[in-house]
């Protein structure tokens, strides 16, 4: 721990210069950042703040929702800052790129990122959300990224969002609508890969639940433009005279 407690708190012009420095040292020094927040001085709260962003790691998030006052929001940007280090979160779990087997834990959380609303347990202390933060049910930036990450990986994402298309095999205790959800949202993400998931959603095709059939057809006539119904044999017909053809 990083102690501030020779630090003179009647100068805040003179401490601004130290919390900058605490802000460059990271997480070691969050007790003492911690510390400046409770302070009675703007000038103080709002550079510990201002750190806090910078520093920018989920642990963080706890300490700056505390700081959310009105007179340190309007002077720091509280919510962006939050949301800034939530993507950098998300970003963490993509990077680097990945194609092994060892990663199939970081490709479950971007997919369930994607496509889950609200966010399972797992992903809510990831990125430091609390039950009753509403970015934790509503922030389409956060989705969009994990969105644009999945369809960026390609194919090694595929089995995961297969997986979610038969939404019901994992999330017994959602609602039909939050299935529902989960479903469309993961063949959506698929229909964006374009024609590297159509053997995915082909496979789709013969699932026991008839909403991941019907996504899945949806897709697939999206991304080939052909109207052949939802029926596994036809469209695996398609695909392999498609295969002779090129």
């Amino acid at each position: 721990m990083v102690s501030g407690k020779y630090l003179d708190l009647t100068n805040p012009q003179k401490i601004r210069p130290a919390i900058e420095c605490l802000g460059r040292i990271g997480e070691p020094a969050l007790p003492t950042l911690q510390h400046f927040l409770e302070q009675k001085d703007l000038t103080v709260r709002v550079a510990a703040a201002a750190a806090l962003i910078g520093i920018g790691t989920p642990a963080c998030i706890p300490l700056l929702q505390q700081a959310s006052q009105p007179e340190v929001t309007r002077v720091v940007h509280l919510e962006a800052g939050i949301l800034q280090i939530r993507c950098r979160a998300v970003d963490k779990i993509y990077t680097p790129p990945i194609v092994a087997p060892e990663d199939a834990s970081r490709l479950w959380h971007l997919a369930q990122l994607a496509t889950s609303d609200p966010l399972p347990e797992n992903l809510t202390g990831l990125l430091s959300l609390s039950p009753d933060d509403p970015l934790a049910m509503h922030d389409e930036k956060l989705r969009a990224r994990a969105k644009a990450a999945l369809v960026e990986i390609g194919p090694p994402a595929c089995g995961v969002l297969r997986e979610l298309l038969s939404s019901y095999a994992h999330y017994d205790n959602f609602t039909t609508g939050g299935d529902f959800y989960i479903s469309s949202r993961a063949a959506d993400i698929l229909q964006q890969m374009g024609q590297l998931a159509v053997p995915c959603l082909i496979d789709a095709l013969c699932d026991y639940y008839p909403h991941t059939r019907l996504y899945s057809a949806q897709a697939l006539r999206h991304i080939t433009g052909q109207s052949i119904p939802p029926d596994y044999g036809k469209w695996s017909k398609w695909f392999i005279e498609q295969k002779r053809n090129r």
